[in-house]
């Protein structure tokens, strides 16, 4: 997968591990990573920053209890793991989204199991620190959130605190309050 216009990311698995390669097409190096935790290798499943030329790659786990781990792509950093200390490790199940926003340098994952969200938002530029836990009883989209998809279920609306769920709903990323629809049904 392409991280930025200079980078490109290959995974490697073998059997239940994973590792990835980062190929500096500009400088022509080749780097790989520690082997990573098992994870979903579809755009859902991990989140390359668009930020600082691609130098953060997300991959969530529920290893060691649910969290998010980050790597840094340029090798100078040790994982970081940002806890989702708000679910229960036994009710953790594949995030239907994660993503960095561009602009505002944050970022998100969503967690939908059984109709319910979870939604977590972290600074990046505040040393990770948790901003939002926004709860969805009944999912953020009605009718969407027992749908599995191998796309992302949000992203970032750039220049807006907010994110797009699943193509057709806006959310307010600070009150997760739905503030507009792009009017695509379901």
């Amino acid at each position: 997968a392409m991280a930025t216009e200079d980078r490109l990311l290959v995974r490697w698995t073998r059997g239940e591990q994973n590792s990835i390669e980062v190929i500096d097409i500009a400088a022509n190096k080749r780097r790989g990573l520690d082997i990573l935790p098992k994870f979903d290798a579809s755009p859902r499943g991990w989140a390359v920053s668009p930020f600082e030329n691609g130098r953060w790659f997300a991959v969530p786990t529920n290893i060691g209890g649910p969290q998010v781990l980050l790597y840094d792509l340029n090798g100078v950093r040790a994982p970081r793991k940002l806890a989702i200390t708000s679910l229960d490790p036994s009710q953790y199940t594949t995030p239907t989204g994660l993503a960095f926003s561009a602009a505002e340098k944050r970022l998100a994952v969503l967690i939908e199991k059984g109709g319910n969200g979870l939604l977590l938002d972290w600074d990046t530029q505040q040393n990770y620190r948790l901003l939002h836990t926004l709860q969805f009883p009944n999912g953020p989209v009605a009718g969407r959130a027992n749908q599995v998809e191998s796309v992302s279920s949000f992203e970032w609306v750039p220049g807006m605190e907010a994110y797009l769920m699943y193509g057709q709903s806006i959310f307010d990323a600070v009150t997760g309050k739905e503030i507009g629809d792009v009017g695509v049904p379901n």
